[in-house]
């Protein structure tokens, strides 16, 4: 069954086969596109507080993701989990989340 969410969410986040398409330059206009400032913000690393607003937030009872766990477990266990899980949003910010290599969990649970 893990195999079978590791593989669904591999699919579902891993690379994407690149068919050539691009948009031109001209495409946005430029009063559309976002500011220095403005793409600045948007690259700020997401904080503790905020990962945690997103879970707590979350649907407690909806279907479980990878490993079978639910938002209730990450919201009963958060302050145990969170070190993994910040850890696990760092690698991804930084690009050096490969899910092609597997999901270890081990790798992200707090020792």
């Amino acid at each position: 069954m893990l195999d079978h969410d590791v593989d669904f969410y591999k699919n579902l986040f891993g690379l994407v086969e690149n068919f050539g398409l691009k948009l031109n330059d001209n495409f946005w206009e430029e009063e559309d596109k976002a500011t220095d400032s403005e793409n600045e913000l948007l690259e700020v690393p997401f904080t503790e507080e905020e990962i945690k607003l997103v879970v707590c937030d979350s649907y407690a009872m909806g279907a479980p993701g990878p490993g079978s766990f639910s938002f209730m477990f990450y919201q009963t266990f958060w302050e145990v989990i969170k070190g993994g899980s910040m850890h696990f949003v760092r690698d991804f910010e930084a690009g050096k989340l490969n899910l092609w290599i597997g999901l270890a969990c081990c790798d992200y649970v707090d020792s």
